[in-house]
């Protein structure tokens, strides 16, 4: 009974409290909350040092995101990723990939790779895809090759919406 007398006294006592709406600080041109010295963010949360980025959470240090959550570090053009950081860049459609890898698509728990398309699980690799190890010229003839026909021919769910 009396932690819920206890409980009520201070619902009723927050009510009349005055509350800070956003913690946002040295940020212009944002929307969210919890962003440290950001410019140019929207829809973000729990962000530092960020730029021109929009739908993030979790972020430090990162440069034209879009859609990343979580665990970015001294990051740019990263898209639909998540817990992926340290100086990546050019990134989309990952999940915890890290330590300074680049331009990775489709990729999973890649650490300090370039260049993959649709890799699992590869460490200190280049030009690969769905694991299998390309040249360069190969690997930058057949990606476009990939895309235009996913394209060409996007997945459909068998499950009506």
């Amino acid at each position: 009974m009396k932690i819920n007398s206890a409980q009520i006294i201070f619902r009723n006592f927050s009510i009349q409290c005055i509350h800070k709406a956003l913690m946002n600080t040295k940020s212009v041109r944002v929307s969210g909350n919890w962003l440290e010295e950001c410019n140019n963010v929207l829809n973000s949360y729990g962000c530092r040092n960020v730029e021109k980025s929009k739908n993030i959470f979790g972020i430090i240090d990162a440069k034209d995101c879009m859609d990343y959550f979580y665990w970015g570090r001294s990051c740019e053009l990263i898209y639909e990723t998540s817990n992926c950081g340290y100086n990546c860049s050019k990134m989309f459609f990952n999940n915890e990939s890290f330590s300074s890898c680049t331009e990775l698509q489709y990729c999973d728990n890649c650490i300090s790779c370039q260049y993959l398309f649709g890799c699992i699980g590869l460490r200190h690799k280049q030009y690969c895809i769905l694991n299998k190890q390309y040249t360069k010229e190969e690997y930058e003839k057949l990606v476009p090759k990939i895309i235009e026909h996913m394209n060409a021919q996007p997945y459909v769910s068998r499950i009506s919406n």
